[in-house]
């Protein structure tokens, strides 16, 4: 995923991001979500990042 989709012109060491990990899984057929897993995460609500990680990025 480029940075310029996520809003950063210039990435460099020491800066901090909000950051999660989620999968959804959708295998009965029907196009929709069954299941979720989450790093930190509120279930279901992408939209709210209070509960969000932070992300470091290195050298």
């Amino acid at each position: 995923m480029p940075w310029s989709l996520l809003g950063v012109s210039s990435p460099a060491a020491g800066q901090q991001y909000k950051f999660d990990v989620a999968a959804d899984f959708g295998d009965n057929g029907t196009g929709k979500q069954t299941a979720q897993t989450m790093w930190v995460g509120g279930l279901n609500n992408y939209q709210d990042t209070s509960q969000w990680g932070s992300i470091t990025l290195g050298a």
